[in-house]
């Protein structure tokens, strides 16, 4: 349960990567974040405190911060790759969107956590929002990944390469819904039958 915000804020980590140009700075300061928070989540399950304040709190802030900084910089980056096109902006305009409502809502998720943490006793009742904030982070990159298929530049024809991920599969038209004539004959028995 607390290894899957690490995943995903990672796998986030990535996607600014290739955004960003390759900034270091900024990926390795969503990557140090991701691990501080999932070192302090097991340290939490473990009973370990810090002196002064207990060790949930910095797992949940350093989530929350991770989640604005992600949210912000992929939003920073996708702005400034307007070009006035108008099926460029299309495209763009839905890519943030997509963003704003991913890192949104796990940020108003952590932010609660944070808070929850802050603002009770000793022995917090905290499980409902940790419990909805891994099904958040799990439903987020699952709408992330999603969303692609939805994308205007993105439409599924027989033929067109098939994009998953960053890797590109070549769907033949053997396998596409249309029947080609050279692929079978009107002539041979087999395709009469069909």
């Amino acid at each position: 349960m607390f290894s899957i915000p690490f995943v995903v804020q990672c796998f986030y980590a990535w996607r600014l990567w290739i955004i960003s140009g390759r900034n270091v700075l900024l990926v390795a300061s969503v990557i140090v974040l991701s691990a501080l928070e999932l070192v302090s989540s097991l340290g939490f399950i473990f009973g370990l405190t810090l002196p002064g304040k207990p060790l949930r709190a910095v797992f949940s802030a350093t989530g929350v911060v991770a989640d604005v900084l992600i949210t912000g910089s992929v939003y920073y980056y996708l702005r400034q790759g307007r070009s006035g096109l108008k099926r460029t902006e299309t495209a763009i305009q839905h890519v943030v969107i997509v963003t704003i409502n991913m890192g949104a809502l796990t940020s108003i998720i952590a932010l609660w956590l944070w808070i929850s943490w802050l603002t009770q006793g000793p022995t917090p009742r905290v499980a409902t929002p940790l419990m909805i904030t891994s099904q958040s982070y799990v439903n987020s990159i699952l709408a992330v990944l999603n969303a692609r298929g939805q994308e205007p530049w993105n439409s599924r024809r027989p033929g067109k390469p098939f994009t998953f991920g960053l890797t590109i599969l070549s769907i033949p038209e053997i396998l596409s819904s249309r029947r080609k004539k050279s692929v079978c004959p009107a002539d041979t028995p087999e395709c009469a039958a069909v």
